[in-house]
């Protein structure tokens, strides 16, 4: 089965060894929802802007 989109996000942070605190802090992004997000619990966000942000890194 292929990731979540949130098992995606968290891999990619990892291999650049990045916390969650850490690679967030720099987005501007509460880290609490994107634990959530990592774990499944939430859904991707929606937030367009957000996205290209999280790609750019």
């Amino acid at each position: 089965m292929p990731p979540t989109f949130g098992e995606f996000i968290k891999e990619k942070r990892l291999e650049k060894n990045l916390t969650l605190r850490k690679f967030y802090t720099k987005l501007n992004y509460d880290t609490v929802n994107w634990s959530e997000i990592e774990r499944g619990l939430l859904p991707a966000p929606d937030d367009y802007e957000l996205l290209e942000r999280i790609c750019s890194f």
